[in-house]
């Protein structure tokens, strides 16, 4: 798991925005449509979750999903979260990219986050382990 983080601007910020680059592995391989609908039917059972879009997406050249979320981490709190998660399957392995703001300054950092997940590439090394990069 890798994660970039914004800096702070001032006293009051609580949260830094953040992108998290993670691999899962799974023992067999696990396809895009299976992992989204994993992903879905969690996310409509969280009282906590406002789906706001669920479309698909292309990440590194491979089909994948993208799923903007509201999550209210503390109840009866003011803090509000927008999340954005893209996806995408290859064998058995998930890569997941997650965007985390404050739901305040979410869409301020989202330019340079987007080129971010632009460069997201996904390479094969001679052992078959996959490697990730980001710019």
């Amino acid at each position: 798991m890798i994660a970039f983080y914004s800096p702070l601007q001032n006293l009051s910020d609580s949260f830094p925005a953040r992108l998290t680059i993670s691999v899962i592995n799974y023992g067999q391989n696990v396809s895009l449509q299976e992992y989204t609908d994993s992903v879905q039917t969690t996310l409509n059972q969280s009282e906590q979750v406002d789906v706001r879009s669920s479309s698909d997406v292309t990440l590194a050249g491979y089909p994948g999903h993208r799923v903007v979320l509201a999550i209210q981490p503390v109840q009866n709190s003011t803090l509000v979260l927008d999340q954005m998660n893209i996806w995408t399957t290859i064998g058995n392995k998930v890569y997941l990219l997650t965007y985390e703001g404050e739901e305040s300054t979410f869409n301020q950092r989202l330019p340079e986050v987007s080129q971010m997940l632009e460069t997201f590439n996904v390479t094969s090394s001679n052992n078959n382990m996959a490697n990730t990069t980001a710019g």
